[in-house]
């Protein structure tokens, strides 16, 4: 697989963090797959993973990585957006950012593509249980888990959480009106903060790790271990 330079620590970091949790991974789901940086070599360990990217370029060069991996049978690739209240949402590249970033804009901007969008509880009564959830969706973690039962009841069928937060994107992209409307945590000043106690609410012992970015990790008090 070819990892683009600016992916290259990334991929280090987040491979550090799978390595510490000693478990069989059955179910793998890897939200904001991009070209494959997590789900191929994470597929060497694991029985299935889910790769979901919305963003088309991305979503070709990922099966394309796949199918030179020899890994058509363990990994699949999803074109969707994951999103908490829009069946459609229109994604578009991170301003400044490198080519393969991508995020979703409210509002009226050039250059945005549309993407058909499902919910994350949708997303885990298609899959069933997960070992292992990934995401990295530059600040669209700040919608997909909004803090109601609905969100609980799904991340109860996940073991370990490893969130990339980009909290500091929501005030750098868009005015206070379209983060408003982006996020589901409207006090934007502490949406991080916010997030991160419902995620423990719903039994995750988090960790934070600042590495190549701020990541948290860790597992789930509250998994339904009656679904292993």
């Amino acid at each position: 697989m070819n990892i683009p330079d600016y992916e290259q620590d990334i991929c280090r970091d987040t491979l550090k963090i799978v390595k510490q949790y000693d478990i069989p991974l059955k179910t793998v789901i890897d939200i904001g797959a991009h070209v494959g940086y997590f789900s191929i070599p994470t597929a060497l360990h694991a029985d299935i993973v889910y790769a979901i990217e919305p963003a088309m370029d991305n979503y070709w060069n990922l099966v394309n990585n796949i199918f030179d991996d020899n890994l058509t049978k363990k990994i699949f690739p999803i074109h969707v957006a994951i999103w908490n209240d829009k069946d459609e949402v229109e994604i578009g590249h991170v301003p400044n950012g490198n080519s393969g970033q991508y995020i979703v804009f409210p509002g009226n901007r050039d250059n945005k593509s549309t993407v058909k969008a499902i919910t994350f509880p949708k997303l885990i009564d298609m899959v069933g249980n997960v070992d292992y959830l990934k995401i990295d969706i530059e600040a669209g973690e700040f919608n997909i888990f909004p803090p109601i039962d609905e969100i609980k009841r799904a991340l109860s069928n996940v073991n370990i959480l490893e969130l990339s937060i980009h909290a500091q994107w929501q005030a750098e992209f868009f005015d206070k009106q379209g983060a408003i409307e982006f996020s589901a945590y409207k006090d934007l000043e502490n949406s991080e903060h916010d997030l991160i106690q419902f995620l423990a609410g719903c039994g995750f012992k988090l960790k934070r790790d600042d590495g190549n970015g701020l990541i948290y990790h860790g597992f789930n008090s509250n998994f339904k271990k009656e679904n292993k």
